[in-house]
């Protein structure tokens, strides 16, 4: 009999686990209460241990996956006999960006130029409309001359 081993709630407030290291792979025999996997969960590492004797026959988590609790994460049972397809949900899905980061990218070298000496002029930030009214602490209106930009409005002293 197929036995599924999953993500246990290891304390109180611990809503997943994240896959760190597997101590076993697919294949190998197991006992109940040897250490398989290592997950992180509330700000500590724990190590779930094997609920039964068998081989491992099926590893659903990849490191660094983060697995609600009671999810299913891998098969233990004996050689030869049928896993199920409950897959884990998982909690940080591969995005778009992931998949194309796995892509080969090309690129073209990029030329910098030593910047000049002489700096560009601010632009203006666009002036306030006349109906918008705001105070400045006496520390912003001694400050206010050095900034690049006029904080008041301009029908303020």
């Amino acid at each position: 009999m197929v036995t599924t081993m999953i993500m246990q709630r290891m304390s109180v407030a611990m809503e997943y686990g994240v896959i760190l290291k597997w101590m076993k792979k697919e294949g190998d025999t197991v006992k109940q209460g040897e250490p398989i996997v290592e997950i992180f969960g509330e700000k500590n590492e724990f190590e779930l241990e094997s609920p039964a004797d068998g081989i491992i026959l099926k590893i659903l988590c990849d490191i660094d996956d983060e697995i609600p609790i009671s999810e299913p994460i891998a098969y233990i049972g004996k050689e030869g006999e049928k896993v199920p397809d409950a897959m884990p949900k998982k909690l940080n899905k591969p995005s778009v960006a992931t998949s194309a980061a796995s892509a080969p990218i090309t690129t073209s070298p990029v030329m910098f130029s030593k910047a000049s000496s002489t700096t560009a002029p601010c632009t203006k930030v666009p002036s306030m409309s006349n109906n918008v009214s705001f105070s400045l602490s006496p520390v912003g209106r001694r400050i206010k001359p050095r900034g690049p930009f006029n904080l008041l409005p301009r029908n303020s002293p």
